[in-house]
């Protein structure tokens, strides 16, 4: 997050109990067939599923007790993710500036209780949108694009006056 970086690559996918180095994202024991979804993968799935590719990186500000990263997907939707630095809170996302999204907004979070599980969120009249951010956690939250507006219906054509045919009137000499 602070370094700007344009991909990740992880390659620690499956491990073997033997050694446990905790790099997994699935630990598989062998000997039994269990298996042992490590909580870095949901962290993963925080980003995979909301930072598309191709999204451009825009800028921040605030955030005093979580790191934060935004992002503008090419659908025009924009990905905010937030790393608990500790503590846990309301935190108020505001989007602004040009092309500013103005959809519907859903949250997600990751921590040792919640798998990327949908959490509430608010989007207030002004457009700010509010998410709780729990202690040790990475929330997303998710803003859709707006949905373009309709297109007026086109006046309808006016039709040509129709000329009323009026009855022959019998002319007596």
């Amino acid at each position: 997050m602070n370094h700007n970086a344009g991909g990740y690559l992880y390659w620690e996918g499956v491990q073997w109990p033997n050694p446990n180095t905790n790099e997994k994202i699935i630990r598989v024991d062998q000997q039994t067939g269990d298996y042992e979804v490590a909580t870095r993968l949901w962290a993963f799935a925080n980003w995979s599923r909301f930072v598309r590719p191709n999204a451009v990186r825009v800028g921040t500000s605030g955030g005093s007790g979580a790191r934060i990263a935004a992002f503008k997907n090419e659908d025009g939707s924009v990905a905010v993710v937030l790393i608990s630095q500790g503590g846990g809170g309301d935190v108020t996302v505001k989007i602004s500036g040009e092309g500013a999204p103005a959809g519907k907004a859903t949250a997600w979070a990751s921590d040792d209780q919640r798998k990327c599980a949908e959490v509430e969120v608010t989007v207030g009249a002004d457009g700010a949108v509010t998410a709780n951010v729990g202690q040790s956690s990475i929330t997303t939250i998710h803003i859709a694009a707006a949905e373009p507006e309709a297109e007026p219906e086109p006046a309808p054509e006016p039709e040509a006056p129709v000329e009323e045919e009026t009855p022959a009137v019998p002319v007596e000499p």
